[in-house]
C-alpha cells in the first residue's frame, strides 16, 4: 500500500499532509511515530477521570494532530468534542468521545497495516 492508498483509505488529505512534512518520506516517518503519540488514552483517561481540564488539553492536542497529518474526520471529530467540552455540553460528550476514539483506532490500525506492507516493523 502506498501513503496515496493510505489517505484514500482513511478519506484524508495526502497532498495537505505531504506539504507539511515536506515530502513522502517524512510524512512516513512521522506516521510511525503518529503511534506513539498518547493524546487519545490521555483523552479518554481524562474523561474517565471526570477532569475537563485534561481532556480539553487532550483533545486540543488531538485536533492539532490531526490537522497536521491531514486526518479530516479525525480532526472534524475532535474539533467537535473540544467545543462540546468547552461549552460543558455534557449530552454530547460520550457521543463524540465514542466518534473521536473509533476514527483515532482505524487510523492507527491503518497505518499499522501500512507499515506491515513497507517491511517497517515497529
Amino acid at each position: 500500500m502506498s501513503l496515496y492508498k493510505f489517505y484514500r483509505a482513511i478519506d484524508g488529505d495526502f497532498e495537505a499532509a505531504c506539504r507539511r512534512f515536506y515530502n513522502e518520506n517524512m510524512l512516513q516517518k512521522f506516521l510511525i511515530r503518529f503511534l506513539d503519540e498518547p493524546c487519545c488514552a490521555e483523552l479518554n483517561d481524562a474523561l474517565g477521570r471526570h477532569d475537563r481540564d485534561a481532556a480539553i488539553k487532550a483533545v486540543h492536542t488531538l485536533t492539532g494532530q490531526a490537522r497536521s497529518f491531514g486526518f479530516i474526520r479525525l480532526e472534524k471529530k475532535s474539533a467537535a468534542l473540544l467545543q462540546a467540552l468547552r461549552g460543558n455540553r455534557d449530552e454530547e460528550i460520550t457521543e463524540l468521545r465514542y466518534e473521536v476514539t473509533a476514527e483515532y483506532i482505524g487510523i492507527v490500525q491503518a497505518i499499522r497495516s501500512l507499515a506491515s506492507e513497507l517491511g517497517i516493523f515497529m
